[in-house]
């Protein structure tokens, strides 16, 4: 679904994607959420997180986390 890229003085990391999947209407938007913790369950701030759908709206994104540790990724489904 992902990747992130983190600085090396993360030792672990939890990534969760939310919603997991989705199934809308054509031409509606598609919101992704994506929740970066480190090992201590802090959120980690500042790392850009790269998004990929697969099927017939395959595209790819990034976004950068913010304070929260949340990383938002919206596209418009055509298909």
């Amino acid at each position: 679904l992902g990747s992130v890229t983190l600085t090396p003085d993360v030792v672990e990391a939890s990534l969760v994607l939310a919603p997991g999947a989705q199934h809308h209407f054509v031409n509606q938007t598609h919101v992704a959420t994506a929740s970066l913790r480190d090992d201590q369950n802090q959120p980690i701030a500042g790392a850009v997180v790269t998004f990929t759908v697969a099927g017939p709206n395959a595209t790819t994104g990034t976004a950068t986390t913010n304070a929260l540790g949340l990383a938002v990724f919206t596209y418009q489904g055509l298909y």
